[in-house]
């Protein structure tokens, strides 16, 4: 593991932004419990295989694409007293009001590669 490329990022950040369009919040939890069912299903909504997903890590790609998007001010993080399997404090995701309005103009954001 080492660069996540900012095309992962996003495909991870579109996968995000489909259920947030929906459910306006989810907890980063549902998408990282350390098995490997939820690592092949976020692996799957991402759009990569299991394989890219352990070499990039799935979860990996998904916290980089929520603090991107946070710094976009597209989605908003909470910090929650609950843990992650790896002992990380776990967090709820809300997509803003003005991420819902750019989603619904279809504008296109901006992703960097990160480690």
């Amino acid at each position: 593991m080492g660069l996540r490329p900012k095309v992962l990022i996003e495909q991870a950040a579109t996968h995000l932004l489909s259920i947030l369009k929906t459910q306006g919040s989810v907890l980063y939890s549902s998408f990282y419990d350390g098995s490997e069912e939820f690592n092949h299903r976020l692996c799957a909504g991402i759009g990569i295989s299991p394989e890219d997903g352990e070499w990039y890590s799935a979860e990996g790609l998904m916290d980089n694409a929520v603090a991107q998007l946070e710094r976009q001010e597209v989605v908003t993080i909470e910090w929650l007293e609950s843990q992650l399997c790896d002992g990380e404090p776990d967090y709820k995701i809300t997509l803003t009001a003005y991420g819902r309005t750019v989603l619904d103009s279809g504008a296109r954001l901006s992703f960097f590669d990160s480690e």
